[in-house]
């Protein structure tokens, strides 16, 4: 178990963290926050004022993953709390925005995935993959040659705007409304597909442009 607070000052972890062996668990606290990959059989807990994302993984055993604060990917992430493939899995949540150009994937097995804050709001994603229990997202923007792909065993809960560069958005599990929702892939052919049912008392707006949209499943057939 390694413990670092360094109050309102920085941390900066400039190798891997449980490359080589993992850690127990994780928990830093601080202003300025640079961590490369992580590798953990417990928990995985970061929380500062600004947390750069330096490394392409990390990864939990079993534990919770945890982003308190805003997010900066300065390399294609991969964030698994499920890496030993077991049946015990953590959650995994933002609390906050997530940007940078770059692809990021999270899953958590049979745990959740909750971002709380929009992901490339301010500088797109080039992909985006989820996939958890129970999945919610504030809002997703990807270019470049990237993908919206998003799957929830439990359910999807959207609040937002979707959107991709010509590239396919997919939601394979059923979706909840939670806000007014807009999905758009662009005027060039990427294409949007509902692979269950969508429910909701909000307005759903989907622009595919040339590309074409699918619902597998009843529209509003619960919630309309």
């Amino acid at each position: 178990m390694l413990t670092v607070d360094a109050g309102t000052g920085s941390v900066t972890f400039s190798g891997a963290v449980g490359g080589s062996t993992k850690l127990t668990s994780l928990t830093v606290d601080g202003g300025q926050i640079d961590v490369s990959t992580v590798g953990t059989t417990g928990a995985i807990d970061i929380e500062g004022t600004d947390i750069d994302l330096n490394g392409a993984t990390y990864q939990s055993d079993d534990g919770n993953i945890t982003f308190t604060g805003p997010v900066d990917l300065h390399a294609n992430v991969t964030v698994d709390s499920d890496q030993n493939n077991d049946a015990t899995d953590g959650n995994i949540t933002f609390s906050s925005t997530v940007n940078g150009g770059q692809t990021l994937t999270a899953d958590a097995g049979t745990g959740s995935v909750t971002f709380s804050g929009a992901v490339g709001g301010t500088a797109a994603l080039t992909g985006f993959s989820v996939d958890g229990n129970a999945v919610s997202l504030k809002g997703v923007a990807v270019t470049g040659t990237g993908t919206i792909s998003v799957t929830g065993s439990g359910g999807i809960t959207l609040n937002g705007t979707y959107s991709s560069v010509n590239r396919s958005i997919d939601f394979n599990s059923a979706v909840t409304l939670a806000g007014a929702v807009t999905v758009n892939s662009g005027t060039g052919g990427g294409n949007i597909a509902f692979d269950a049912a969508v429910n909701g008392g909000q307005t759903l707006t989907v622009d595919a442009g040339t590309g074409s949209v699918t619902f597998s499943g009843a529209v509003g057939g619960t919630t309309a």
